[in-house]
């Protein structure tokens, strides 16, 4: 039961992410946001994430990380906003070094931290990737 939960919940969060990002680079063109070198750099980066139906794992961190740049950018004004996106992408950072071969794409990589049993059931701990990818 809990595995079926858990594997529900890891494909819900791929799917989501999954139209997210497909839809990303025409909303981008579509309102013709104002050229910036650094939003540009964003867009690319979420552009390439997708792999066929799947996300990419390397590739999905270093887009967040480019988003987090730009963010940072941002100033004071959005100094907490990056503070937690930064932690939250260091969680998933930290999962996917000890893994990076098995993790290759992001429903792998939450595959193995479930399976190593740091979840308790379907309530997931904090720290772990896939809480820092919500």
């Amino acid at each position: 039961q809990i595995s079926k939960q858990w594997v529900g919940a890891s494909s819900s969060i791929s799917r989501e992410l999954v139209k997210l990002l497909s839809n990303f680079p025409r909303f981008y063109l579509k309102n013709d946001v104002a050229g910036s070198k650094d939003l540009d750099d964003v867009v690319r980066s979420f552009s390439s994430v997708l792999s066929g139906s799947n996300l990419d794992t390397a590739l999905l961190l270093k887009a967040c990380r480019a988003h987090l740049s730009l963010i940072k950018a941002g100033g004071a004004a959005l100094r907490i906003v990056a503070k937690d996106l930064e932690s939250n992408l260091q969680k998933a950072e930290a999962l996917f070094k000890k893994y990076h071969r098995k993790g290759k794409y992001l429903s792998s990589l939450l595959e193995i931290e479930r399976e190593s049993g740091i979840h308790d059931g379907n309530m997931l701990s904090d720290p772990s990737a896939a809480v820092g990818m919500l």
